[in-house]
């Protein structure tokens, strides 16, 4: 729960001070105006944040809508956020007229917070997630390899391994069992009474660094 309320913020101590729920706002921010999440035309999303002033100027003038800065509902970051809903479709139909990757190009001239918001093909495309091998492939016997999240944190001296997949229902049966003292007749007997349901494997020693 700890990094849960952390990652939340200010919600639950706002809460405990004003005895008051916020309504839900889907991905926009109740405290800053532009911020949110837009679908662009190429049907992915991008999310924004132009939190202070100055970007929030840079964002309007970028987009051909200087003019919106001198505006009395979009004058200050309160204006924004009293009409957040009207600045967003403003926002919005801008962004849902280009690609992601235009958009990304157009923010990044703009000096404007942008991010993609990706779905999980878009995570395994991303530079920095291959670099870092945050998905890894570990060799399987009936698939071959098989794409598991790698080990996280991953430290320079301390980066950790996956050693293999999980093991297959009941391979390790014969090990456990025999380390309490059940040997191969105990085993059968267990076997033919349907209390271990699975082919028993020999037991196995395994090591790793």
């Amino acid at each position: 729960f700890e990094p849960l309320l952390s990652i939340l913020g200010p919600q639950a101590a706002e809460y405990k001070l004003t005895g008051k729920v916020k309504a839900r706002t889907g991905s926009r921010s109740a405290n800053t105006s532009p911020r949110n999440v837009y679908r662009t035309a190429d049907g992915k999303w991008l999310a924004i944040s132009a939190s202070i002033q100055s970007m929030a100027k840079r964002l309007l003038e970028g987009i051909g809508r200087g003019e919106l800065i001198e505006d009395k509902r979009f004058r200050t970051n309160t204006d924004r956020v009293a009409h957040a809903e009207e600045l967003d479709a403003i926002v919005g139909a801008w962004i849902g007229a280009r690609t992601l990757e235009d958009n990304l190009g157009r923010f990044a001239d703009m000096e404007v917070t942008a991010a993609p918001v990706y779905d999980a093909s878009q995570v395994l495309d991303d530079e920095h997630v291959k670099a870092r091998d945050i998905i890894v492939e570990v060799p399987d016997a009936d698939m071959g390899a098989f794409p598991m999240p790698g080990v996280a944190p991953r430290l320079s001296r301390t980066p950790g391994a996956i050693r293999r997949a999980a093991p297959l229902l009941g391979e390790h049966t014969a090990e456990i069992l025999g380390a309490i003292g059940l040997g191969g007749q105990d085993l059968s007997r267990l076997q033919a009474a349907g209390v271990i349901d699975t082919p028993v494997t020999p037991a196995t020693t395994e090591s790793a660094p």
